[in-house]
Parts: C-alpha cells; sequence; structure tokens
C-alpha cells in the first residue's frame, strides 16, 4: 500500500470517529460530556496535513518538515489515545492516570490533562493487553520522543524521512486496532470501507461504504 493510500485512510477512520463520536455517540452520560467538549475535527484536520511533511523540500528545510512531522504524528496519536479513553471513560475512570498535577481515583478524566507520556504509561498498566504492549508501547514512546524535538534547542536526533513514513503507517494500524475495539449500536451500519481495511480486503464501492452492519459490544 502507497503512502498516499495509508494517508487517504487515516483521513477516512478520523472522519468516521469525528461523525459519530464528537456528540458524545451513544457513549455514557459522563463520557459523552467529555467527547463532546473534544476537537475529534482537529484529528481530520491533523490527518490532512501528513501528507505536507513528505513532499519535496530543499535542504535547508529537512529538519524543519521532520520536527514538524513528528510534531504532527505525535498530536494525533496523543488525540487518539485520549479519545478511546474518553469512550470507555466508565471503565477506566476508577484508575488514577499518574499525572504531574494528579489524579484521585474515580474524578471524571479530563481530556486535557495527561500528557502523551503518562498516556503511555497508562495504556501499559490498564489498557494493553501484554501482547498488545510488547507491541505498542515500544513505538509510542519512539513517536514521543521524536515528538519532543519541537520542544528542544539542544540537539536532538529526528530520524529519517523513511522513518516518518514508516511511522505514519503504523499510525494507521493503531487507529485500526483500537477503533476497531470500541462499541457501536447493533443497529448502526458500520462503514464497510472501514472493515475493508480491519480484514485487509480491497474496498471497491466508496457510493455504498455504509453498508457493513456492526454489533455493539464492550471491552
Amino acid at each position: 500500500m502507497g503512502f498516499d493510500q495509508k494517508v487517504h485512510e487515516i483521513i477516512r477512520i478520523n472522519t468516521h470517529i469525528r461523525d459519530f463520536w464528537a456528540d458524545g455517540g451513544w457513549a455514557p452520560r459522563d463520557a459523552a460530556q467529555i467527547l463532546s467538549r473534544s476537537r475529534l475535527d482537529w484529528q481530520v484536520s491533523l490527518s490532512h496535513t501528513l501528507r505536507l511533511w513528505l513532499e519535496p523540500c530543499k535542504p535547508d528545510e529537512a529538519g524543519g518538515r521532520l520536527i514538524l512531522g513528528w510534531a504532527n504524528l505525535g498530536a494525533l496519536v496523543e488525540g487518539t489515545l485520549k479519545w478511546f479513553l474518553c469512550v470507555y471513560e466508565a471503565n477506566y475512570a476508577a484508575q488514577a492516570i499518574k499525572t504531574k498535577r494528579g489524579r484521585a481515583v474515580g474524578q471524571p478524566l479530563d481530556p486535557d490533562e495527561p500528557a502523551l507520556g503518562e498516556l503511555i504509561q497508562f495504556f501499559q498498566e490498564h489498557v494493553w493487553t501484554p501482547d498488545q504492549a510488547q507491541s505498542w508501547t515500544p513505538w509510542l514512546n519512539h513517536v514521543r520522543v521524536r515528538r519532543n524535538a519541537i520542544h528542544a534547542y539542544q540537539d536532538r536526533e529526528l530520524g529519517t524521512c523513511p522513518e516518518l513514513t514508516d511511522a505514519i503507517g503504523r499510525y494507521r494500524a493503531l487507529l485500526l486496532e483500537l477503533e476497531g475495539s470500541v462499541p457501536y449500536p447493533d443497529e448502526y451500519a458500520y462503514p464497510a470501507d472501514i472493515a475493508a481495511m480491519r480484514s485487509g480486503e480491497r474496498f471497491e464501492s466508496p457510493e455504498s461504504a455504509i453498508t457493513s452492519p456492526r454489533r455493539g459490544g464492550g471491552r
């Protein structure tokens, strides 16, 4: 699969997440209130900008493009992790997220509070299975370190354009894994094109993209 197709699918998945969940979806009341305050529309906009960082550029722009590209990807990763926790707020509210400001057990989740490193630690401790943690935690921390170059005046390793391209493709896989774990109503016509992405099948009919029933369920 080419890079443009991967970005297209990232845009498609984040658009679907925005359209269903931006007003709270069918989440419980507390989670719905949090989701209604979240800027899932910015996730879509940030998805569109992924193409910018790998366009041809002058040599003296290369470092800046990598810094901004990693920042773009890091913001998307952070937003996706926060969205997932907001959907499952009732499940994870009893687990304290270890932030610099601290968070009391059972306190409603504030999606603006935890930083990316704190989210990664929380997912490792409370969300991922052992196999998922082994697969995702090192990659998430790698994105976090690369993303943090935007804050540094000192020398930081920026990686390469192929590395950033690969990381963007891995973000697509993260999106599919997390979005595929959230519940939808039994009667909801789940987008068939996204279902095809998850199964690895080729989807040929954009006009009938919303045709696949998706049964509800919890994590």
